[in-house]
C-alpha cells in the first residue's frame, strides 16, 4: 500500500535574514511547470520579475510554520538574486524528490 501522507513528510527548509527557519512543502505540480516554463521564457524583464515574486508568494505560503506571506513581504524579504537562487535550490531539491 502506498502511503501518501508518508509520501508528502519531506520539507525544504529555508532559514530567512531574523532566523526564522520556514519549512515548505513541496511544491504542486502547477508550481512545478511554472517553475520549468520561467527557464524557457522571452517575456520583458518586468514580466519575469512579477511572475518570479508571485511563484515565490505561493512557495512561501506553502510553509508548514503557520506564516502567511504578502507580496509586499516577498519583495522586502528577497532581493531578485537571492529570489533566483532560491527557486534552483527549491527546484533542485523537488527534483531529487521526484527521482528518489
Amino acid at each position: 500500500m502506498i502511503d501518501l501522507g508518508k509520501l508528502q513528510q519531506e520539507l525544504y527548509k529555508i532559514k530567512l535574514a531574523d532566523g526564522t527557519i520556514l519549512k515548505l512543502k513541496k511544491p504542486t505540480q502547477a508550481m512545478l511547470l511554472t517553475i520549468m516554463s520561467m527557464a524557457d521564457s522571452d517575456k520583458e524583464e518586468i514580466e519575469i520579475i512579477e511572475e518570479l515574486n508571485a511563484l515565490m508568494l505561493r512557495i512561501f505560503n506553502r510553509n508548514t510554520n503557520g506564516l502567511e506571506f504578502s507580496k509586499d513581504d516577498i519583495e522586502e524579504i528577497l532581493d531578485i538574486e537571492n529570489a533566483m537562487m532560491v527557486l534552483q535550490d527549491y527546484a533542485k531539491f523537488s527534483f531529487k524528490q521526484l527521482g528518489e
